[in-house]
């Protein structure tokens, strides 16, 4: 028996990086994966790869700024298979801009995707697993959070408000054994 099996799991940014990595890994332990990213050629392709080796897997193109979208990525899973059990919200930029040179749109880019991407996310698979009374969201910060980074202080204010949003959602809803947990990526 698989870790994973009959575990319906949404993955946001995952065209690349960390993102397809927990997407194959999860499939790879029986998950169904919903691969999604705004690149969604990169999103069919990872979710082609892991078809290819055995794994199940949809792509979706989906940018977490527009909650429409999302909606619909989510709806779907739940007509399909009446629930879903893991969100994890990886999706995330991190554009190095000196904090001198930063304008204001460059700032609420990195806020809108980086960190309003996450209450998107969090905010449309919560009532599902609050009613199945199960669940799992990671959401993916950065030890740059801890140490700073060089050019990046949107970026590593972003992963801050990220842990603090885990840490109090996860109060609320372990009433419901839905489990909100962070994950440190070590990008920098």
């Amino acid at each position: 028996m698989k870790l994973l099996a009959d575990r319906i799991a949404l993955v946001t940014g995952a065209a690349t990086g960390i993102g397809a990595g927990v997407a194959r890994l999860f499939a790879e332990h029986g998950a169904q994966v919903y691969v999604t990213d705004k690149n969604g050629a990169g999103a069919d392709g990872v979710a082609a790869s892991i078809r290819d080796n055995g794994g199940a897997a949809l792509a979706f193109q989906a940018d977490v700024r527009d909650a429409e979208a999302i909606a619909c990525t989510v709806d779907h899973a739940l007509t399909k298979f009446g629930h879903l059990d893991i969100l994890i919200n990886n999706a995330g930029v991190y554009p190095r801009q000196p904090f001198l040179g930063m304008t204001e749109e460059q700032w609420d880019t990195m806020q809108d995707i980086n960190l309003k991407g996450v209450f998107h996310c969090t905010r449309l698979v919560l009532p599902s697993m609050v009613k199945q009374r199960s669940g799992h969201i990671v959401n993916i910060s950065s030890v740059t959070f801890f140490l700073g980074a060089r050019n990046l202080s949107h970026y590593v204010a972003t992963k801050g408000a990220i842990i603090g949003f885990t840490r109090s959602l996860a109060r609320e809803m372990g009433e419901y054994n839905v489990h909100v947990k962070l994950h440190h990526s070590r990008r920098n």
